[in-house]
């Protein structure tokens, strides 16, 4: 296969399905953070607490509370759907 061949958008929509799968919780759900990856945090965010999130890449990067953090394959438990 060539890679002009590839559907690009659909490789990145299967990802993006994967890992959200194994996050366990999606996009606008409100979330305790169990355990944090890798990421930036802004100043004033505490990983304890409950917080929204925001956005959920195809390569597990997880952004919580409209920007205030960004973590890498976070766990997490969902509080609120």
């Amino acid at each position: 296969m060539l890679s002009t061949q590839v559907d690009v958008k659909h490789y990145e929509n299967q990802n993006l399905a994967k890992e959200m799968a194994r996050l366990g919780a999606n996009v606008g759900d409100v979330v305790e953070i169990v355990e944090v990856g890798s990421g930036s945090f802004s100043s004033d965010w505490i990983k304890s607490g409950k917080h929204v999130i925001s956005k959920i890449t195809e390569c597990g990067h997880v952004e919580f509370d409209h920007g205030k953090a960004f973590c890498f394959r976070p766990v997490v438990r969902i509080v609120s759907a």
